[in-house]
């Protein structure tokens, strides 16, 4: 999860922030609590990360990982059910960039 806490923040803000961030997130006692607890919420920040890796791969017009990003979500939404809001917020970036996504692109194969 570090490793792709990273990756975001190096892919959203640089590599200063990507460090930082994995940095932050590596050494607080409440992720490294939940980390040590045999509980299937501790894989939560993994896939976040994932599915905002992905998200905003997606909005930068890499259509063909739409799926993947649906699966990380299903996946999320099978850990925790509090993850409903990430299907709001997925719905709100996709309609403010609907000029760049289509909706018929994201569920028809492009040629």
């Amino acid at each position: 999860a570090t490793y792709f806490v990273y990756r975001l923040g190096n892919e959203l803000f640089g590599y200063t922030a990507g460090v930082l961030s994995a940095l932050f997130f590596a050494t607080s006692p409440l992720i490294v609590m939940s980390a040590r607890m045999p509980y299937h919420t501790s894989s939560i920040p993994l896939f976040s990360s994932i599915f905002f890796l992905l998200l905003y791969k997606v909005l930068k017009g890499k259509k063909y990982l739409m799926p993947v990003c649906s699966f990380v979500l299903g996946i999320l939404l099978l850990l925790e059910l509090s993850n409903a809001v990430l299907i709001l917020i997925l719905l709100v970036l996709l309609f403010a960039t609907r000029k760049i996504v289509k909706i018929k692109e994201l569920i028809l194969p492009v040629s």
